[in-house]
């Protein structure tokens, strides 16, 4: 077998098809790590995760398994050419479609607000009405206990205050 120099050509070019391709996904991920910066190491993780296995998957297809120096020179041109040349040409688009998709995710989240404020609201008044109901079955309670009736009667005597006749709530 022979070395295909049109092959080599095509691989050449396809590999920096995949350099441009790094370099729009790596521009397409800025305005999200610029708007959100507790996800911008999450996203570089993603962006690093993303190039390795294309460049593995591009190796092993196109290249046979072995790591050849035109390979790694079409892929580094790419990103390159797309950053010195293409980049500020397509920012601003970038930027555009980041605020479009903020806005729609704000747009979906009104009805999650809603929501939340419904929770609160049910929440508080199932702890009132919880209360309210362990406190009137205390009072119930004590109120026919005849240990707490005499205890009463003798707070009163020692007081020197008038008991009270009936000692059942009404709730």
């Amino acid at each position: 077998m022979g070395i295909s120099i049109p092959q080599q050509l095509l691989t050449f070019g396809q590999s920096i098809l995949l350099g441009l391709s790094v370099g729009i996904l790596y521009d397409l991920l800025r305005p999200f790590r610029l708007r959100i910066p507790r996800a911008a190491s999450f996203l570089d993780l993603l962006y690093c995760f993303m190039i390795a296995l294309s460049g593995f998957l591009f190796l092993l297809r196109q290249g046979s398994g072995e790591l050849r120096g035109f390979l790694v020179l079409g892929f580094s041109g790419g990103m390159l050419l797309f950053f010195c040349a293409l980049a500020p040409l397509f920012r601003p688009l970038w930027d555009f479609w980041a605020d479009i998709l903020g806005l729609f995710f704000h747009i979906l989240s009104i009805p999650l607000l809603f929501l939340k404020i419904l929770c609160k609201k049910t929440v508080a008044a199932g702890k009132n009405l919880f209360y309210f109901f362990v406190k009137c079955y205390t009072i119930i309670r004590l109120g026919k206990n005849p240990v707490f009736q005499r205890r009463q009667r003798e707070w009163h005597k020692k007081r020197k205050m008038p008991a009270a006749q009936d000692h059942t709530p009404v709730c």
